[in-house]
């Protein structure tokens, strides 16, 4: 038979070639020797033990908690970025990127040159009428009613002459010895001695009676608004030194001296570090609208990050949602004292939230389930074979695949529900080497 194979074989290498048909020799030859090596085929295809499994007893979990583990962000609870309210040229910046400063200390200054001049001017015209009112305060002076007292004596005198004149310039005009217009200057010249003794006389009164509330008013008024442009000014000139409005960390510088900044253009950007005096770190978490109706501020939450475990209370819960994710934020807080590695502004957290689920579920290892058709699952149940293992070494039970579904799992159990009942034995390891239909032996069970 071998030459009846062979014979066919070496003609055609010939054809093929010398270098070839060494190749061929060789194949040829290994050939032989493996077929005449191999055992025989009926010792390969002898019967095997059958599969060695666990299982475990089936029972209704009674409900199960739900966890969900969202990725949050720490936050700085307050960041600012700080700039001058008035603006203008930087003098000087005093801090730089990652200088801690404490609240109210100095951050930059402003160029105040102009506001000194502007404030000198209003100095003056503050000392000038205040001048002014202390003077309508204190009245007329007794030189200044003696004068004109003496005043209204001349107008009076000046008066009587020129009345007692046009008196006789009128009986010379009446016996027609002065003319018509000596006359009229006469008459004349009396009204207006009388009109300017009238003026003495009511400016003396004027003085005896002292200022009038109504001007007194009028100049405090006007010294009251030059003290408030003083002090406005004042704030201007302190407001040209930049604070720190809390206690945090520089995490960027935007400008240098020299340039000229609008009003409220930035300065620094500050930001209150998160283990730091101002209070418990944040972090903001984005959850699904259902989740965030159940939480209530003051929730304690556990939160997970750097392998370290820590709590949390939940501040708020805001009402709106984002317009990326489409999820609700939610703002927690470490617990204060709660022991814990420092924390970094942008540091992700593992956030955990639980809620027990009131529904019939079974508790399922992981291990036991595989995967089934159409996105559910199944796992494999025992059922015993009459006689099963009488020769010590046999099958003694028959697999039968059920179909779940899983409604909630965690690091070591899935909660199913499906064609299982309670009292079942599944097998709870190693079903991936297994089919449905084939005959195993339990060697070990393990109870509910």
């Amino acid at each position: 038979m071998t030459d009846t194979v062979t014979r066919p074989l070496l003609s055609r290498i010939r054809d093929l070639g010398p270098t070839a048909a060494v190749f061929g020799v060789v194949l040829l030859a290994a050939g032989y020797l493996a077929f005449r090596g191999a055992p025989d085929l009926s010792a390969r295809l002898r019967p095997t033990d059958p599969p060695i499994v666990s299982t475990r007893v089936v029972g209704e979990a009674g409900g199960y908690d739900e966890r969900r583990s969202h990725v949050g962000r720490v936050e700085a609870a307050r960041a600012s970025r700080v700039g001058g309210e008035l603006g203008g040229v930087v003098l000087e910046v005093l801090v730089d990127e990652g200088d801690d400063v404490a609240a109210d200390t100095p951050i930059a200054r402003f160029d105040v040159a102009r506001l000194a001049a502007r404030r000198a001017q209003i100095e003056a015209d503050l000392a000038r009428q205040g001048a002014v009112l202390a003077e309508l305060d204190a009245g007329p002076r007794a030189e200044d009613i003696a004068a004109q007292q003496a005043e209204v004596r001349r107008a009076d005198a000046a008066a009587a002459l020129a009345e007692s004149t046009a008196d006789r310039v009128k009986q010379a005009f009446d016996a027609d010895a002065v003319s018509q217009q000596e006359w009229d200057e006469a008459r004349l010249r009396a009204e207006q001695a009388r009109a300017a003794h009238d003026a003495a006389r009511a400016q003396l009164e004027e003085l005896e009676a002292g200022t009038r509330d109504e001007q007194l008013r009028a100049q405090a008024a006007a010294v009251k608004a030059l003290e408030a442009s003083l002090q406005s000014l004042d704030v201007d000139i302190d407001k040209a030194v930049v604070r720190a409005p809390f206690a945090g960390r520089v995490a960027a510088r935007y400008v240098d001296e020299g340039e000229v900044l609008a009003p409220g253009a930035p300065i620094v950007e500050l930001r209150e570090r998160p283990d730091g005096d101002g209070g418990a770190p944040e972090i903001r978490v984005g959850v699904l609208p259902d989740l965030a109706d159940r939480l209530r501020p003051g929730d304690e939450v556990p939160v997970r990050y750097r392998g370290v475990d820590a709590e949390a209370v939940l501040s708020a819960v805001r009402s709106d949602r984002t317009r990326q994710t489409r999820t609700v934020p939610v703002l927690l807080r470490l617990r204060e004292g709660s022991a814990r590695p420092p924390l970094r502004d942008g540091e992700l957290v593992e956030v955990r939230f639980t809620r027990r689920i009131e529904e019939n579920a079974f508790a399922l290892p992981l291990a036991s389930l595989t995967e089934g058709a159409r996105g559910l699952w199944r796992c494999f149940v025992v059922e015993p074979i009459p006689d099963g293992g009488a020769a010590g070494r046999g099958a003694t039970h028959t697999l039968v695949a059920r179909t779940v579904e899983v409604l909630h799992f965690d690091e070591e159990t899935a909660y199913v529900r499906g064609v299982i009942h309670s009292g079942e034995r599944i097998v709870d390891r190693g079903t991936h080497r297994l089919v449905p239909g084939l005959r195993v032996r339990v060697v070990e069970e393990v109870g509910r």
